[in-house]
């Protein structure tokens, strides 16, 4: 179940901590509860029984676990250290303060006080939205786990932004002049001004890489191959040299017509937005689904993974691989959840006609269909 590959998660990221590394275990269900205040590991067998212990509750008070953790984590603050929550969850909040816009304020006001956020969501019960917005804010990483077997590949994952960042509190903004129309950002939500945007970053650490991937169009008026500059600046504070640091650089655009070629034929282009296509696949099969648009929500899903195909059928690159199969996997789970959902839609589809055209089944009155999962 998924309580028990958490604890099996968990139990996996400890040897992997320092024993210099402070640790707080925050529990909650209908309530909040410190189960180990901060401490340095010192003693990993104690940390080892409280997470075999832990037992899932009947309630999902989001708000009193978070605030709980955020001040546990402020309890050992130090601005030359990663400070970080990490949420999980697998449902959404029915309990005390379960307004997402009220959550996301108040924990808002603890990354602005130098607390980072991660979150990490369970199965397809969760308000993506929330999550999404809440590790946003709070500079860290939002996993989306469909399957419990994957929690343990994201707390290592979740573990390595931890224990060797480099930079913090990423920005970059990118400045373009007239001639040049914004027509679309992949994976992110920028801030934008007239003629500029800006966007926040994960932290960063050692050879980790972050792709922000924009697509232009020609304004009117303007002549193709004209020349036009757009500015691109890189803020971040430098842990080691314990100082921000910005690094600026200009590059030159040159306007194609439509007739100019396919604006993928560079390989790493192509191969960036493959990557971009599959992993916004993923969210918008979150947000189809947590809308009850079930069928909507594998679409999305199915239409990502054809594209890919088409573009690259011998499939060589093992980036496009690695994220097409976790699509795929995807993909499964919400077919599997699906079927059910398909075979009693054609039953009724079966008895209906039926009654139309032998005249002997009246059509069921309609009434809402509760699924059991």
């Amino acid at each position: 179940d998924k309580m028990s590959r958490v604890k099996t998660a968990l139990l996996a990221m400890l040897p992997r901590l320092r024993e210099e590394d402070t640790l707080s275990i925050v529990v909650f269900d209908c309530a909040a509860e410190v189960l180990m205040p901060a401490r340095k590991l010192t003693d990993r067998a104690s940390v080892e029984r409280l997470v075999r212990n832990i037992e899932p509750g009947s309630c999902t008070n989001i708000h009193a676990g978070l605030m709980l953790g955020y001040r546990e984590a402020l309890k050992s603050y130090s601005r030359d250290a990663t400070n970080r929550v990490v949420l999980l969850t697998d449902g959404i909040a029915n309990e005390g303060v379960t307004d997402p816009k009220k959550i996301a304020s108040e924990s808002l006001s603890y990354n602005d006080r130098g607390v980072d956020l991660s979150t990490i969501g369970v199965g397809f019960d969760l308000n993506q939205d929330l999550l999404r917005e809440l590790a946003k804010s709070g500079r860290g990483l939002f996993h989306f786990v469909a399957d419990a077997q994957d929690i343990e590949k994201v707390f290592i994952k979740e573990l390595q932004s931890l224990i060797s960042p480099v930079a913090t509190n990423p920005v970059v903004e990118i400045d373009y002049g007239a001639g040049l129309e914004l027509a679309q950002v992949y994976g992110y939500e920028p801030r934008r001004g007239e003629r500029g945007l800006s966007i926040k970053l994960d932290n960063m650490n050692n050879g980790l890489t972050q792709v922000v991937m924009l697509r232009f169009r020609m304004a009117r008026g303007r002549e193709t191959g004209t020349r036009l500059p757009v500015t691109v600046r890189f803020t971040y504070y430098d842990l080691e040299k314990k100082r921000l640091v910005t690094l600026t650089q200009v590059e030159s655009l040159t306007l194609k017509g439509s007739a100019a070629g396919d604006m993928l034929s560079d390989e790493e282009v192509g191969k960036n937005y493959t990557i971009a296509l599959l992993a916004q696949s993923i969210r918008d099969m979150a947000a189809a689904w947590e809308s009850q648009r079930y069928r909507e929500a594998e679409d999305a899903l199915t239409a990502a993974i054809a594209k890919t195909y088409r573009r690259y059928p011998a499939l060589e690159d093992k980036d496009i691989e690695r994220t097409l199969m976790t699509v795929q996997k995807y993909q499964e789970v919400v077919k599997k959840i699906n079927q059910p959902r398909d075979a009693h839609s054609g039953v009724l589809r079966l008895r209906r006609d039926a009654g139309r055209r032998f005249g002997r089944v009246r059509s069921p009155k309609r009434r809402p269909v509760r699924y059991t999962r």
